[in-house]
């Protein structure tokens, strides 16, 4: 079974390669816990694999498509999502609470998608309207 790089090589500047196999470990030792069958393909383990690969591009490529001489592609849903992204960003300035949130993402501690939750962006939007 393969982890780390030999799943997903990320930008260095991002700093996930080592999150991303220490996660791809953890997700190998719950796959084993299962007591799987060994003979068979780990299908099973490559989806557990799949969530932190899937995040860990999504932020990388989030970012690479800030920069000004990235010409896309955009993945559906960007401008309203990037539009969301920066009222969080904000918002961690002048907001423990969603600098503690933001926080737990980029360094993969939690999914990004903790961040789509609603209260999260109303906490934002209002942080950022009394900041």
């Amino acid at each position: 079974m393969a982890t780390g790089d030999a799943v997903a090589s990320f930008n260095p500047i991002y700093g996930q390669g080592m999150s991303c196999a220490a996660l791809h470990a953890s997700c190998l030792s719950e796959y084993l816990r299962t007591g799987p069958d060994l003979a068979v393909p780990a299908h099973a383990f490559f989806a557990l694999q799949r969530v932190i690969v899937d995040a860990a591009w999504g932020l990388s490529t989030g970012g690479d498509l800030e920069l000004p001489h990235v010409d896309g592609p955009y993945p559906r849903g960007y401008r309203l999502h990037n539009r969301a992204i920066r009222q969080i960003v904000a918002a961690s300035v002048f907001e423990p609470e969603i600098a503690r949130r933001f926080d737990e993402v980029a360094y993969l501690l939690a999914h990004p998608a903790t961040l789509a939750r609603p209260g999260t962006l109303v906490r934002s939007i209002a942080a950022n309207r009394r900041g």
